[in-house]
């Protein structure tokens, strides 16, 4: 039996054809002794598949658990780390967590800190040491105004973070050895030929290591993007490449308000999921230029390629490790949707939804991310608690 884990609820997925999830259990705040996890906005699991990090906005927190993979993948609390406490700082209003290939470091973002929280991993019991953080406008960093997401590139050697505020995507160079980082360089809308970024929100790195894309979050149609930059292999710089925009006529591609994104394992199609045009988006990959091209629109309007009326509010997707399934949650309509993904044509076919508060299932509400574990046995959800 396969396992999903969801930052509110755990899921199993059965070896029934015609089941794909079952829950399992759910994790709330201050609930069976649970902390810091107010607000949880961003989850991720472990390279090593031991433990799982979810980071609280409300709480203005990260907190760890262990994973017991002999049994379903059921978490334990372990401890929380909060904002202004025990050294700790960068956390306040904490959106993401990325954890190095490594296994060695964990990253935070603080949007109302305009601020990237470091911090050093325990690989044997998950714990964590606050390090550093980096700060907009603190010696000599830029682009972290409103910082909002990070990731790690595959090699280990850089750290990327979006600035929301600033409309940037901001480069760190990461040492192998203690994972601090030095700032390299900032990209922001309109400057050197640069275009789209606008609300900056998630981003990613192919895995080849060879491109980055930003997804860009504004909510007037027309706005919404996603945006290739091609990377530096050696020293993790970025070079503009194009920015594929929302169509304003709600055709395609509808990406106004798009708020997460993947790339499928073998580097061909990428994912993108949009919350105000309550869509799913799917492009092919050219693995030479990076550039994107459309393939496919599922949404939840009438008069799309699909019409899935519980899409509405499309908010966060993964793909799971084998690459045949791809699963997107709808903050608005609380479900969580599976996909059944074609790997030559990167197409989707919805095979299952479940849906808050039904059929026995708890932890939906307000999704906010979705991380599947390195395994591809659980998945991870992370919700807004309002």
């Amino acid at each position: 039996m396969m396992i999903v884990l969801l930052g509110a609820g755990f899921w199993s997925v059965s070896a029934v054809t015609d089941t794909y999830l079952g829950f399992v259990e759910a994790e709330i705040d201050n609930s069976g002794g649970a902390d810091g996890i107010n607000g949880s906005w961003s989850v991720e699991v472990s390279p090593d598949g031991r433990h799982v990090y979810v980071v609280g906005s409300i709480g203005d927190a990260v907190a760890v658990f262990a994973r017991d993979t002999a049994d379903q993948g059921k978490l334990t609390f372990l401890q929380a780390y909060f904002d202004g406490s025990g050294g700790v700082d960068g956390l306040n209003k904490a959106t993401d967590v990325a954890i190095s290939p490594d296994n060695m470091n964990v990253y935070v973002t603080g949007r109302d800190d305009d601020a990237l929280a470091v911090f050093t991993r325990d690989t044997v019991s998950g714990m964590l040491t606050f390090e550093e953080q980096h700060r907009d406008g603190a010696g000599g960093v830029d682009g972290l105004d409103g910082a909002y997401a990070v990731t790690v590139s595959p090699d280990n050697k850089n750290v990327y973070v979006t600035g929301e505020n600033d409309s940037a995507v901001t480069v760190f160079a990461r040492s192998l050895i203690s994972g601090t980082l030095t700032f390299m360089e900032v990209h922001k809308d309109g400057v050197g030929g640069v275009t789209g970024l606008g609300v900056t929100r998630e981003i990613v790195v192919s895995p080849d290591g060879a491109f980055v894309y930003v997804v860009n979050g504004a909510n007037t149609a027309g706005d919404g993007a996603v945006v290739t930059f091609s990377r530096d292999t050696t020293t993790g710089a970025l070079t503009f490449v194009e920015a594929v925009m929302d169509d304003a006529f709600g055709t395609t591609p509808a990406l106004s308000g798009a708020s997460s994104v993947a790339i499928s394992g073998d580097g061909r199609y990428l994912y993108v999921a949009s919350r105000i045009d309550d869509a799913v988006t799917v492009f092919r990959r050219d693995p030479d230029t990076g550039r994107l091209f459309f393939v496919q629109q599922l949404e939840a309007t009438i008069g799309g390629t699909a019409s899935i009326s519980s899409l509405n509010g499309a908010t966060a997707l993964d793909i799971t490790p084998d690459d045949k399934t791809v699963i997107v949650g709808s903050d608005l309509t609380d479900t969580l949707h599976v996909f059944v993904r074609n790997p030559t044509t990167g197409l989707l076919f919805l095979v299952e939804t479940h849906v808050d508060n039904m059929a026995g299932v708890d932890g939906l509400e307000y999704i906010k991310a979705v991380n599947v574990s390195p395994d591809g046995d659980n998945c991870v959800r992370g919700r807004f608690c309002r």
